[in-house]
């Protein structure tokens, strides 16, 4: 029977210990991982039981957290106190002296450097995952939250640093190459899964920030390994490397959508549905086929396009679908549940391809009412290579009221977008930075070629050079192709407009 070596505050809640397993982990997984029953971690989280040493050793390295972090106090552990005495020099002379101030224990001294030294961190977190554990999304998630906790105390630089270390990690600490798989052996291959995890949720970031080539040539460099390991890692493993493959070429899509072209981008999305087949991942399926809808509709393929993200709404119409007999049959559960946002981002994607394929507004209304329903219904943090925020959903809806013709609502998204950044800066996760540019010269290309009123000039060449200066310093391709279309509408708008010729320079990359 399972012992506990007694209670400090009986029916007092242990809200530290419930905080870091909520984060991480469920009730039968801790047990699990401890070697105890659900009930026995009930009775440590809510009873205020206190484990026996060797449960508590288990529990501290589960959560990476020391007792006391997990809110064991010093009478649970069975410290003593230390009574005050007299020092040696006061009763030697019989007069009072003050005792120099202690110094702190190592313990708090590393903890207080833990907490300035932002990669020291991240990396501990990824280090200390616990041996056989595949939920590298999990070690995502969590690598992102300190990240986001740690942002208003870092300053910009040395978030990047951070970012860009964890990105290279793999290359300089493993050996990966894109020349080529770099395979260890079985002993390392837990570590390589776990070290490109992290470092693909650093690119996923280093993306949003801007920072494309570094972010592509990392993750060019870890696929030529995890791609092998699909195929010889143990079975639970490959699954893993299948997964994260995905992520890369997922990522890779995104990606060349700047460095690259369209076309290029459809490839590497095709080779993410492929890769999250294989590990049977249904969201990130879901995930690629918007890629390839999204990649399509940049080379101005809409019929592609929206036969894609046609396929993405199935595949979610057949879960649900078979979910319900599931429902109704006792003996099946249901399978696990889908994130809104995924759905938001699928609904959005198609109102797009939608408006630009048949020009049906009606449906083209109700699939945005239903984006943005699932948008808002979000509340779990998503996983990060669903890439799609605030600025996304607007963008889909700013480009589907152009083609539907409704410029005064595809304009009022444009600058809703200009609106959340400005509001949340540069470290929001709202906004990605490469979705201004495009919001801006979107919103030219709409005014200039608008006829239900006279075109604003001067607003027109303030957006059309913040939208080239982001550009450049954002090295797109796309974006720089985006403002040559709208210095062109421009031109047929206002022909003969001085100040026109002079910006022409400014599309030279």
């Amino acid at each position: 029977m399972e012992q506990t070596q007694g209670s400090s505050a009986a029916g007092q809640p242990r809200l530290p210990l419930i905080r870091a397993r909520q984060r991480m982990l469920t009730l039968d997984e801790v047990a699990e991982a401890v070697g105890v029953s659900k009930a026995t971690v009930c009775r440590w989280e809510k009873a205020g039981d206190v484990p026996q040493p060797l449960h508590l050793r288990k529990l501290c390295e589960l959560f990476q957290r020391s007792p006391l972090e997990l809110g064991f106090t010093e009478q649970d552990l069975g410290i003593p106190e230390v009574p005050a005495q007299a020092s040696v020099r006061e009763e030697l002379d019989g007069q009072a002296h003050p005792e120099p101030s202690p110094p702190p224990p190592e313990s708090e001294a590393l903890e207080a450097f833990r907490q300035e030294c932002l990669p020291l961190r991240l990396l501990g977190l990824v280090w200390r995952w616990p041996a056989g554990d595949t939920r590298y999304q999990q070690l995502q998630l969590l690598l992102r939250t300190e990240l986001e906790k740690d942002a208003m105390k870092q300053n910009e630089l040395t978030r990047r640093e951070t970012l860009r270390l964890l990105a290279l990690a793999p290359i300089e600490l493993l050996g990966l190459s894109q020349l080529g798989p770099v395979l260890k052996g079985p002993a390392l291959t837990e570590d390589i899964l776990k070290q490109c995890a992290a470092s693909l949720a650093a690119c996923w970031e280093l993306r949003r920030q801007g920072e494309l080539a570094l972010a592509d040539q990392a993750v060019a460099a870890y696929l030529p390994t995890l791609q092998a390991l699909t195929r010889t890692a143990p079975p639970r493993q490959r699954q893993a490397a299948a997964e994260l493959t995905a992520q890369g070429f997922l990522l890779r899509s995104r990606l060349a959508h700047h460095l690259s072209t369209p076309a290029q981008g459809v490839a590497y999305a095709q080779q993410a549905e492929a890769f999250s087949t294989l590990a049977d991942h249904l969201p990130l399926r879901i995930i690629a086929l918007g890629c390839q809808s999204i990649e399509y509709f940049y080379g101005c393929r809409h019929k592609q396009a929206l036969q894609a993200v046609q396929q993405a709404r199935q595949l979610l119409e057949e879960r649900d679908r078979r979910d319900r007999q599931k429902e109704a049959s006792v003996a099946q559960p249901a399978s696990a549940p889908v994130s809104p946002i995924i759905y938001s981002r699928c609904y959005s994607r198609l109102a797009a391809d939608l408006a630009a394929a048949t020009g049906q507004q009606a449906e083209v209304q109700r699939t945005l009412k239903q984006a943005q329903e699932a948008f808002f219904a979000q509340m779990e943090p998503a996983p990060l290579w669903v890439n799609f925020g605030l600025s996304d959903l607007l963008l889909n809806e700013a480009y589907a009221y152009r083609d539907l013709g409704l410029s005064r609502a595809a304009l009022e998204a444009c600058e809703q977008i200009e609106q959340q950044y400005q509001q949340s800066g540069s470290g929001g996760t709202l906004v990605s930075l490469d979705d201004v540019p495009e919001a801006q010269l979107l919103a030219v290309l709409i005014e200039a070629s608008r006829a239900d009123q006279p075109r604003r000039l001067d607003w027109c060449l303030e957006k059309w050079q913040a939208g080239v200066a982001r550009a450049q310093q954002l090295q797109s391709q796309q974006r720089l192709a985006e403002a040559q279309q709208a210095y062109v509408a421009l031109c047929a708008a206002f022909p003969g407009e001085p100040r026109l010729r002079e910006l022409r320079d400014l599309l030279i990359l």
